[in-house]
């Protein structure tokens, strides 16, 4: 009964961290605690509320009790969608602009669809890609693929240039019936074949999984920046 008194310790929570692979700034987030707070409390210069204690225990409590995440490389455990298309600001010229491509914001259900037609909006072109036409952008949504990508990073996609394995990609799935728009997602390719590609995604725990061939639509390059600059 005593231990329901007192707050986690330090270590504690810094254990869980590492224990569970979440950064402080997810954690934070997720208990309603300022970033620059918690760290203090992280380094022993601030003492932890009990409220805010007890939401951080609620944050760890299913990851401590819940079900192992799986390793396999069955698909019956797809990845939700880590793409999303956002507002961009107004674009006085378009003529060294990439386009931004998307038709909607991904949902609960992980849904994203890549715009063939008229861009949503334009961002400023790197000095690498000048004169490439098959290039367009989309933003990082969720941590699925940190540390490589963060949330909310701007990814430059080359649709002319095969993926190859050690290189990410964005996977266009094929939609599941007629007018159903198509899933999409940012992995890392692990192997290409005839008959699947093995993907890597980091979090929520490191795991490769496979995707048959006949289910996907797409394979565009994620670009580095030594690609464009």
């Amino acid at each position: 009964m005593i231990r329901k008194l007192l707050a986690m310790t330090p270590i504690e929570i810094k254990a869980a961290l590492e224990r569970h692979r979440v950064t402080q700034t997810r954690l934070a987030q997720a208990a309603g605690i300022e970033v620059d707070k918690l760290n203090k409390v992280l380094a022993g210069r601030r003492r932890l509320q009990l409220d805010e204690n007890a939401r951080i225990e609620a944050f760890f409590r299913p990851l401590d009790g819940g079900e192992a995440y799986s390793t396999g490389l069955a698909e019956d455990h797809l990845p939700a969608s880590n793409l999303r298309a956002a507002p961009l600001p107004p674009r006085p010229d378009r003529q060294s602009k990439i386009p931004l491509l998307g038709s909607g914001q991904a949902g609960p259900d992980g849904v994203f669809e890549l715009n063939n037609g008229e861009p949503i909006d334009y961002v400023d072109r790197p000095p690498g890609l000048a004169g490439k036409a098959r290039i367009y952008c989309i933003y990082v949504d969720g941590d699925s693929m940190e540390p490589a990508h963060l949330h909310g990073d701007l990814l430059f996609v080359d649709a002319a240039r095969k993926p190859f394995p050690g290189r990410d990609a964005v996977v266009e799935l094929l939609p599941d019936n007629d007018g159903a728009p198509a899933r999409a997602f940012i992995k890392r390719i692990v192997k290409l074949t005839p008959e699947f590609v093995e993907l890597f995604e980091f979090r929520p725990k490191e795991r490769t999984f496979r995707l048959a061939r006949s289910k996907i639509r797409n394979l565009h390059l994620v670009l580095k920046n030594t690609d464009m600059y």
